[in-house]
């Protein structure tokens, strides 16, 4: 165990990058890591307190307390920041973080107080993205309970009484009509629409759109990779062909950011940022979020979500193309799945009942000329007679 000065007590801290990160044990269990912070006497005063309830809890037999605060610090470190969905997980934690306030203590978490969180998130939000928000606090519990810390008796689904869970829609979707592109590409910030074409032209989630590097992109191969997920820890890579649509797009945004291809321009200082200097989609998407909700209102598709553009790419693929290769597009492991992604509405199956019934009548044409051409010799035998 590290020291801090020769002779002294071990430090219960360690310097690593510019963090510190926990460095005791207790019980043979190892603690090292990540505290979140770069003041030494911030770390060393949390590190301390947490060995003493673990110590507390080896004693009385009792399980220690942790707060909100190091359980998303802990779940974030070991696992959330490996995840495909990384920075969307980023993003609930300063939600439950902001909401619960980071110093509660886990368990003291109620039933109660996460229901009043749904109703009022419901109120701004889709249930599905309300439902995210409470699967990923009930990870980060469920977490905690594998590290040995005490944690909220609440039931998650219950058959019965009061659940925490929204409905959803089976299959939701709305696609993005042709016709409406370019009233919608109206209403959306100009540079915002380089991503929604990029959106429409691949089908990509929004996470590998938003997040796309220029290291993913090899233009000698023609080829893009990305990161899909998958059942596979830390999902799939996906590697998608360049066309000329792709590129034009791409080409447009090469040098605003050395690393992110995708970049917005800031009209507001905030957070450090200097109005009209361009940055990142992957570290900030509230911008976007919040024009690109106004753009959708302005068309008449107020549920028209990022996702929508894959399903709208999928839907337009599959017209000219069979089912198997959308699927290859779209990275989907079944076709099953793709199938999901694939609308038709009536005026598609009405004209595919139509020309199947066209086919039918040439066919019936054709069998009926056949069989008078396989007649017309006899009874020109029979009138020899």
């Amino acid at each position: 165990m590290a020291t801090g000065k020769r002779g002294g007590r071990p430090s219960l801290v360690k310097l690593r990058g510019a963090v510190y990160h926990r460095n005791f044990s207790v019980n043979g269990c190892r603690f090292r890591d990540s505290l979140g912070t770069s003041d030494k006497q911030v770390a060393e005063t949390v590190a301390a307190s947490e060995k003493a309830e673990l110590l507390r809890g080896k004693l009385t037999g009792e399980k220690p307390e942790i707060t909100l605060k190091a359980a998303i610090i802990r779940h974030w470190t070991e696992q959330a920041q490996h995840w495909r969905t990384a920075y969307q997980a980023k993003i609930h934690n300063t939600t439950l973080a902001t909401y619960f306030g980071e110093n509660t203590v886990l368990s003291a978490l109620t039933f109660g107080q996460l229901s009043a969180f749904v109703a009022e998130r419901r109120a701004n939000l889709e249930n599905a993205s309300v439902n995210r928000e409470i699967a990923h606090l009930r990870s980060i519990v469920n977490s905690c309970r594998a590290w040995g810390y005490r944690i909220p008796d609440i039931s998650w689904r219950s058959r019965r009484g009061p659940s925490l869970w929204l409905d959803e829609p089976d299959n939701r979707q709305t696609l993005l009509p042709q016709s409406l592109e370019p009233e919608f590409f109206a209403a959306l910030r100009p540079d915002f629409h380089a991503v929604v074409r990029f959106g429409l032209l691949t089908g990509l989630r929004k996470e590998n759109v938003l997040g796309l590097k220029w290291d993913q992109i090899d233009d000698l191969a023609g080829t893009i990779t990305v990161r899909v997920k998958s059942k596979k820890p830390g999902g799939k890579l996906l590697v998608i062909e360049l066309t000329a649509g792709m590129r034009a797009v791409l080409g447009a945004e090469r040098g605003r950011h050395p690393i992110y291809v995708f970049t917005y321009l800031c009209q507001h200082v905030a957070k450090g940022r200097i109005r009209g200097r361009r940055y990142p989609f992957a570290l900030d998407g509230n911008n976007f979020r919040r024009d690109w909700d106004r753009a959708r209102k302005a068309i008449g598709l107020p549920d028209l979500r990022f996702h929508d553009l894959r399903h709208t790419f999928g839907t337009r693929l599959a017209r000219i193309a069979p089912l198997v290769v959308v699927q290859r597009a779209l990275g989907h492991a079944a076709v099953t799945t793709t199938a999901r992604y694939v609308s038709v509405d009536q005026a598609q199956v009405r004209e595919a009942m139509e020309r199947l019934e066209a086919q039918t009548r040439r066919a019936d044409l054709t069998q009926i000329w056949h069989n008078e051409a396989e007649e017309e010799p006899k009874h020109s035998v029979a009138s020899k007679v």
